[in-house]
């Protein structure tokens, strides 16, 4: 299965695209394994944090992701 991920500010910045293709993952795969596999092919990656949403939703790396949904990495995100 191929997932399309779309990525925000820092995460956008070091890979250079505000959306990348993860190639031939099993399905499921869960976040963990896609966050893995963005690490080892865009190693600018490693260090910057980042929180994963699925279908618009926070989401850990044990969430399962299946075809079609939309996921996302954003830097975390505070206020006041």
């Amino acid at each position: 299965m191929d997932v399309e991920v779309r990525l925000f500010a820092s995460w956008r910045d070091a890979v250079g695209a505000d959306q990348v293709s993860v190639a031939g993952v099993p399905e499921p795969v869960t976040i963990g394994g896609i966050r893995t596999r963005l690490l080892e092919d865009w190693p600018a990656l490693v260090g910057l944090p980042a929180v994963a949403a699925v279908d618009h939703r926070h989401a850990s790396d044990f969430v399962e992701v299946r075809r079609g949904q939309v996921v996302a990495f954003l830097p975390p995100v505070s206020g006041g």
